[in-house]
């Protein structure tokens, strides 16, 4: 298990992206947002090509000749994707000076939605993916963290034995009031690639009819899983990366222990007239249901924000 390779997950919308941005900016340190998609995760069988190494190309096509009809989704299997890719970005890094990211103009962000509303009423995405420039100097050893919430969540176990591996967390009253206003599958309690990689989640999705019910039923599984499988302090809350000014990512890469940046709390943003109600009724739920998210947050922290709805 090398140092140098990290990887992120959390709950979508609790500072995963700010995470990154914040880690590329220290010396020696390359953060990734969620560069490995579905196409990467769960290559297609019957497109054997697309950037995989010949051991897993020959792997993918035996099993086709066997049969198949799908590529081995089991988290063995998609650890082995995740080091190759590692092993990929690394060379990548060093040797041409570009990796694959989720980006805004070129760069990491973690304001990768903007605050504009389009005629739906949800926030605007400004995010693309594609290469872009790392933009200083690396050493061999240099560090690679690669952020994904809901696929590297469904695997974690796995993926925790192989790698160091840090999970993001935020306020569950905030988390949910930012599910709803974003153009993703989050919103309508979804989340494609983790039900693909855990068809158990799937199923039990597919069981629950309200949007806002399968939310919950999403809360208590992202919490629930950083609680089972992994250390207290391999979990990093939204609030203390704000408070400390990205300090408290010290954790993750020694290097963040001289961040110094102002960072705006986006869980006391004034809430638009239309969801006072609702996040009140959002946050009384929350507080009468004894789920996972208690072993981070306090009662008394969610009743802090109902009450500064107003």
């Amino acid at each position: 298990m090398s140092p140098s390779n990290i990887l992120i997950t959390g709950l979508p919308r609790s500072g995963t992206t700010l995470t990154c941005e914040l880690l590329s900016s220290l010396p020696d340190t390359v953060a990734l947002d969620e560069p490995l998609d579905r196409r990467q995760l769960l290559p297609d069988p019957q497109a054997p090509d697309a950037g995989l190494s010949q051991r897993l190309r020959r792997r993918i096509r035996h099993s086709r000749e066997e049969g198949a009809a799908a590529v081995d989704a089991s988290p063995d299997a998609v650890a082995a994707r995740v080091a190759e890719f590692i092993d990929r970005t690394r060379e990548s890094a060093l040797q041409r000076g570009v990796v694959r990211s989720k980006s805004v103009g070129g760069k990491v962000m973690g304001a990768k939605v903007s605050d504009e509303r389009d005629e739906a009423g949800l926030r605007v995405r400004l995010v693309e993916v594609g290469e872009i420039a790392v933009g200083k100097p690396l050493t061999p050893d240099f560090v690679l963290a690669i952020k994904q919430c809901g696929g590297f969540t469904a695997v974690l176990e796995t993926l925790a034995a192989r790698f160091p591996v840090y999970a993001l967390v935020r306020n569950p009253l905030s988390v949910l009031r930012s599910w709803r206003s974003v153009p993703m599958p989050i919103r309508d309690g979804r989340v494609p690639l983790a039900e693909r990689l855990n068809p158990d989640l799937a199923r039990a999705l597919d069981r629950i009819g309200d949007p806002i019910d399968r939310q919950f039923h999403l809360l208590t599984w992202f919490y629930g899983s950083y609680q089972d499988l992994l250390p207290f302090k391999s979990v990093v809350a939204y609030e203390k990366i704000i408070a400390t000014g990205g300090r408290a990512l010290e954790v993750v890469c020694p290097a963040a222990a001289h961040l110094d940046r102002p960072l705006e709390d986006r869980n006391r943003r004034p809430p638009d007239a239309d969801e006072v109600a609702t996040m009140k009724t959002l946050g009384g739920r929350l507080l009468d249901t004894d789920g996972p998210w208690w072993k981070f947050y306090t009662p008394a922290a969610v009743a802090a924000l109902v009450d500064g709805l107003g």
